[in-house]
């Protein structure tokens, strides 16, 4: 619980500031996250391991520090009506 009398933008502030000191775990509390890109928006459903090593590459050399695959992991998927919870046996 937080109060202020400076208005919501201090509220917030103190909301944030007792969040980040008694909730979260993590070691980016006080420090930046990784930055990524993630392929489902440049590949959807069509992709290689060819195009995919490409974004990584292009990823890198700009600065970025993770990849994600987002889509294909689980075996093939090729329109959004198929779940990937339809692919675990």
């Amino acid at each position: 619980m937080t109060y202020s009398a400076e208005g919501f933008g201090k509220l917030s502030r103190n909301y944030h500031d007792a969040y980040r000191s008694n909730l979260i775990r993590s070691k980016y509390v006080e420090q930046p996250r990784p930055v990524l890109v993630n392929n489902w928006e440049a590949t959807y459903f069509d992709f290689d391991a060819d195009k995919l090593y490409h974004i990584a590459e292009e990823a890198k050399n700009i600065g970025l520090d993770m990849f994600v695959l987002d889509d294909g992991w689980f075996g093939k998927r090729d329109n959004a009506l198929l779940l990937s919870a339809d692919l675990v046996q």
